[in-house]
C-alpha cells in the first residue's frame, strides 16, 4: 500500500525521553506495579530521515522531509519511535499499551514496526462530540500519553473537547503526559513539567 505522509514537523527519536523517566519515577514511589497505556500520536517519520535530528541539522532535514513527504511510498519506507521508547521505558510495569491515532496510515506503521504481545492500535479524532465512539477506551487507562496532539486539533472549542475526550479515558487514579492543562478534571502537575496526577 502506498501512502503521501502529511507534510508536519518530523519526528525524532528521544524527544520525549527526560519526560517518560520522571513519569516512570514517580510510578515507582507509588508503588505502583502494572499499568495500562494509551499512546495518543505516536508520530511518524520517514526511515532514516526523522533521526537525523539529532545532528542538529533540523532546518535542513525539515526541509528535505518535506520534499520527501509529497512522494507516494511503501509503509516500509516508515518509521517510527515513541511507541518503541514508551515500551522499553514502561517494560516494569506494562500490562497493555493501546496507541491511537486519527491517521490511519500512522497505525499501520505501528502494527508494522513495533511489538508487543499486548499491543492495540485504535484510530481516534480526540475532538468528536460522539462519547460512542470512545466507549470502549473510558476509564480504561492507567497513563496517557498526549504530547504535541491536542494543540494540532485547531481552535480553542477544539482543544477543549479533545482535553474533555481525553481525561475520560483514564482511570481515577492516574497519569497524563501532555503540555495540555488537566487540572480542572482533578488532575495536578507534578514536580515534573508536563505530567499530571489524580489520586498518586
Amino acid at each position: 500500500m502506498l501512502y503521501h505522509l502529511d507534510v508536519k514537523t518530523t519526528t525524532y527519536p528521544e524527544r520525549n525521553t527526560n519526560r517518560f523517566d520522571n513519569a516512570k519515577e514517580l510510578l515507582r514511589q507509588a508503588n505502583v506495579k502494572e499499568i495500562n497505556i494509551l499512546q495518543v500520536g505516536p508520530g511518524m517519520a520517514l526511515k532514516g530521515v526523522g533521526r537525523l535530528n539529532n545532528l542538529g541539522k533540523l532546518r535542513l532535514i525539515k526541509r528535505l522531509e518535506t520534499g520527501l513527504r509529497r512522494l507516494p511510498l511503501p509503509v516500509s519506507f516508515y518509521e517510527t519511535y515513541e511507541p518503541h521508547e514508551v515500551i522499553s521505558t514502561f517494560s516494569e510495569f506494562l500490562a497493555s499499551i493501546t496507541v491511537a491515532d486519527i491517521s490511519q496510515k500512522s497505525l499501520d506503521v505501528v502494527e508494522r514496526t513495533v511489538s508487543h504481545k499486548n499491543l492495540t492500535v485504535t484510530q481516534l479524532d480526540l475532538t468528536s462530540k460522539n462519547s460512542d465512539d470512545f466507549e470502549h477506551l473510558k476509564n480504561k487507562f492507567d497513563l496517557i500519553i498526549c504530547v504535541n496532539t491536542i494543540i494540532r486539533t485547531g481552535s480553542q472549542a477544539n482543544r477543549t473537547i479533545a482535553r474533555q475526550n481525553l481525561h475520560s479515558f483514564a482511570k481515577d487514579k492516574s497519569m497524563i503526559i501532555s503540555e495540555s492543562d488537566f487540572s480542572e478534571f482533578g488532575f495536578e502537575m507534578s514536580q515534573h513539567n508536563w505530567i499530571w496526577t489524580r489520586k498518586f
